[in-house]
């Protein structure tokens, strides 16, 4: 199974760290960020394509 964690943003003060878009191609605002080498995110990054 899988556990959900709910999060929330309160401010945005890094950099974001990528352009995210929906299955409907709508942008997705709050993605996570970075600052320095240091990442967080709130998505899973899925592709199609072989690596």
């Amino acid at each position: 199974g899988h556990e959900f964690h709910y999060s929330s943003i309160l401010e945005q003060p890094d950099a974001g760290l990528a352009q995210v878009f929906d299955a409907d191609g709508a942008p997705v605002a709050q993605s996570g960020s970075r600052r320095g080498h240091v990442t967080g995110t709130f998505f899973h990054l899925i592709t199609g394509e072989e690596t």
